[in-house]
């Protein structure tokens, strides 16, 4: 799956060099990602379910075109800005304590069909709809252990609005059954 992604992913930048047949675009934007994660931290013999929440913040490029007025394509490449950090109680039997987490993203790769509406208005909305590769870390801050590392692939989907070329969207970049990793971003992108 991966190897379909970064192939599909070089095509749709080689299909932007048609520029006069469609409407295309880059964009560069920012977002607060969230991570959520059940992940299984072993002490002594004994193993402990721990339910985590972070929120790192995530720098991402895109590019894509439109075949129609309406529908497109568009490709995304996203890194971690900024990891996450944050003390959290753990309790393991019956004593208490605290434990530094930090939460990366490292990197990002999608495609996605697109959808626009409200097309020369000077706003318009969008949504998408694809899949994304991504891999995230849990680490205890304190010894650089890896409390957690995924490296995913899943179906992605998002929803957002443009004004004079600003955008704000929620995405839901990857999802299983005990890991998500969705985000609020804003950005800039440049029609031609």
């Amino acid at each position: 799956m991966k190897r379909l992604l970064l192939i599909a992913f070089a095509l749709s930048f080689s299909s932007l060099v048609k520029a006069n047949e469609f409407d295309s675009y880059v964009g560069l934007g920012v977002g607060q990602a969230t991570i959520e994660t059940d992940y299984t931290i072993t002490i002594g013999a004994t193993d402990y379910e721990v339910d985590e929440e972070a929120n790192p913040a995530v720098l991402y490029a895109k590019a894509g075109g439109y075949l129609m007025s309406n529908f497109g394509m568009e490709a995304r490449l996203a890194f971690g800005l900024a990891g996450y950090g944050d003390k959290y109680e753990v309790e393991v039997d019956g004593v208490s304590g605290e434990a530094d987490v930090k939460a990366e993203v490292d990197s990002l790769l999608g495609l996605y069909a697109t959808y626009r509406g409200g097309v020369g208005t000077g706003s318009s909305f969008y949504a998408l709809f694809g899949a994304t590769f991504g891999a995230a870390t849990l680490r205890d801050d304190d010894t650089g252990t890896k409390l957690d590392s995924r490296e995913v692939t899943s179906w992605s989907y998002g929803v957002g609005v443009n004004l004079q070329g600003f955008n704000i969207e929620y995405m839901n970049y990857l999802h299983e059954e005990d890991y998500d990793l969705t985000a609020i971003n804003v950005g800039y992108m440049i029609q031609f």
